[in-house]
């Protein structure tokens, strides 16, 4: 197998890890067989194994969110403590039409968000502690060019084949790396587009959900929409003596407005929602997404006799440890890769080659409608994730709610306190060839002060140097020119404001 470790390239280096495992034939179908019967569970109405490797199953027990403004299409709950949130469109009758987002919350591990693609493959993953990791597949599900962002500060870029036998030499010890052709290009976008004052419709219109808006701000100013907002709300709330019907979480929705978000609070029942179709089309989305976790599984455990989270997790591990070598969150990064695929593991059934099994019985499936159909009050307690792990949570409000209207009047303002942040990152193209350029681009806040600077430094193993100072934002851009194979690029970003300073660093390889 060859596995391949990237880092960011300077003018168009790209250096990787290559290693092999032989395994005879014979002994390597005895090992699959081997596997495949060790994990065969029963299958239970509304309940289906969790892990499929080593560890004990896990029965998982569903509801299904049937409110058309709900963004909730369905909850799980892991006999492990998970409560696994699936996120998603809904049509006007509540039928689920895509599922944008997995969101896995743990007392002990905090919050995983795992945001989907299109095709039903993973595009990113984002931890409440301020990790990140990026994904990027090739046409065949199996090669993937990851960016993983270490609380804001570290970045590496790592290229991995998950179709290729795992080097167990490899993953302890990678520091050699084979020049590799790229197949992508990572390019994110950080621009500062003027945008238009917004105005919002207070019409009489009735509704089926009553809007809620959160600005998150930082440096008394807007935070760009990269923040998770979710609200805590106690229905039927007793202003009296403190009491409530009960409590549910709605998730904000990033509004037109920089640094806004919208928490919808269902006002109406289902209303005809069609219950059938509802669980239905929920079972139907959600097999296109086991269909390729179960496919990317079988090539792992085929190929190397390992499921696909730990052959990923090994090869993310070992790059990081390898550009990296005296991280000290390691076993929180661990533990947040292996938290990116607590969903697919939960609710897939990696069993057999029978990818039609529905993973909810329509026929006994538990509803939820968190709708509030009678005019009441409500306890509102925002939160905000920030990009690099710090959660706020706002100052909660008893609100008046009346089915039918549209917008709540009072506004919710939740801020970090100000500090300096490094909000963006990128290096484009990540992995450039020999003598191609390529562009550093980082975005931050707190920029409008005159004490403020950000710093760009390159340096590289042919004593190439280059920088670019910038003293306004959001934004600070330096192109790079190429290189020659095997030569590396130490990137440097320091953004500073007054005696306040936060640094980022990363690796180029040609």
């Amino acid at each position: 197998m060859t596995a391949k470790l990237k880092t960011p390239r300077r003018n168009g280096r790209s250096c990787t890890s290559t290693g092999f495992v032989y395994i005879a034939a014979v002994t390597l179908v005895a090992v699959t067989l081997f596997i495949t019967a060790a994990v065969i569970v029963a299958v239970y109405t509304n309940r289906h194994p969790g892990d499929s490797d080593s560890q004990p199953s896990l029965r998982v027990s569903y509801q299904l969110h049937v409110n058309p403004a709900d963004s909730t299409i369905m909850t799980a709950e892991t006999a492990d403590g998970d409560l696994i949130s699936v996120v998603g469109e809904k049509s006007s009758s509540g039928v689920p039409l895509t599922i944008d987002e997995f969101i896995v919350e743990n007392d002990n591990h905090g919050s995983i968000f795992v945001s989907m693609n299109d095709d039903g493959t993973i595009k990113s993953a984002l931890s409440s502690d301020g990790l990140q990791i990026d994904f990027i597949w090739d046409e065949h599900q199996t090669v993937i060019n990851t960016t993983a962002v270490i609380n804001g500060s570290q970045q590496v870029f790592i290229k991995m084949n998950l179709s290729e036998p795992v080097d167990t030499k490899l993953m302890s010890n990678s520091n050699k790396r084979k020049p590799l052709k790229r197949s992508y290009r990572y390019q994110p976008r950080y621009t500062n587009q003027a945008t238009k004052p917004v105005k919002r419709r207070r019409d009489t219109q009735t509704s089926d959900h009553t809007d809620v808006f959160v600005s998150v701000e930082s440096c008394n100013g807007p935070q760009p929409n990269t923040a998770k907002v979710y609200a805590d709300v106690l229905l039927g709330y007793n202003l009296d003596n403190d009491t409530y019907e009960r409590k549910v979480k709605y998730w904000g929705a990033k509004s037109s407005k920089p640094g806004e978000y919208k928490v919808q609070v269902p006002t109406t029942l289902r209303n005809g929602t069609n219950f059938g179709s509802a669980c239905n089309n929920t079972n139907l989305i959600l097999g296109k997404i086991c269909n390729v976790f179960h496919k990317i599984n079988s090539v792992t455990q085929f190929v190397s006799g390992m499921d696909a989270d730990s052959v990923f997790c090994s090869f993310l591990k070992s790059g990081i440890l390898t550009e990296f070598p005296s991280i000290n969150n390691y076993f929180a990064l661990s533990r947040f890769c292996e938290s990116i695929f607590r969903p697919f593991k939960s609710m897939c059934n990696l069993v057999g080659t029978d990818k039609s099994n529905n993973i909810l019985s329509c026929n006994s499936l538990p509803v939820v409608d968190n709708g509030v159909t009678i005019e009441q009050n409500i306890f509102f307690m925002p939160t905000a994730i920030f990009p690099h792990g710090n959660t706020i949570q706002g100052t909660g409000k008893v609100l008046p709610i009346q089915p039918g209207a549209n917008i709540v009047p009072h506004q919710f303002t939740i801020s970090d306190g100000g500090p300096l942040r490094i909000t963006g990152f990128s290096i484009t193209p990540f992995n450039p060839l020999p003598k191609e350029s390529y562009v550093v681009n980082v975005s931050y806040n707190c920029y409008s002060t005159p004490m403020f600077s950000a710093y760009i430094s390159v340096t590289g193993t042919d004593n190439f140097a280059d920088s670019q100072t910038c003293y306004t934002g959001p934004t600070c851009t330096l192109r790079v020119s190429g290189s020659d194979k095997s030569q590396r690029d130490d990137v440097k970003i320091t953004v500073k404001n007054g005696q306040t300073s936060v640094s980022l660093m990363s690796v180029v390889h040609y």
